[in-house]
């Protein structure tokens, strides 16, 4: 909402990384069925759908896109959680800030 497309895409990338790092370590965690399921086929989907529109529109810096695909991102994070039986983590659009030790706004001096 700030307009800080820098910062958008440092948590962009550290958001992808976790995930890749998640992967690594547990590739085919059980399902709900008990069988394994294939988290990097379904981040490989998610990476090159969803998730590289909300790269775009970080990279456009299109404020009205970036809302669009940041839902449908976490709609297909959601979807995800579920295969591997973990409906319990619902990703959400945040209603408030947290109080962060980042200063969110790009014109801000430093420090503050």
């Amino acid at each position: 909402q700030a307009g800080n497309w820098p910062l958008a895409n440092y948590y962009y990338s550290e958001a992808r990384n976790h995930i890749r790092w998640l992967i690594r370590i547990n590739p085919n965690p059980k399902g709900p069925e008990g069988t394994p399921v294939d988290l990097k086929g379904i981040f490989d989907g998610i990476d090159t759908s969803s998730l590289a529109d909300v790269k775009a529109a970080i990279d456009k810096k299109d404020g009205k896109a970036f809302a669009a695909t940041y839902r449908l991102a976490l709609e297909s994070c959601y979807s995800c959680h579920k295969a591997v039986g973990r409906p319990y983590l619902k990703p959400m659009i945040p209603k408030t800030a947290p109080q962060p030790i980042i200063n969110l706004d790009p014109g801000a001096n430093w420090p503050q």
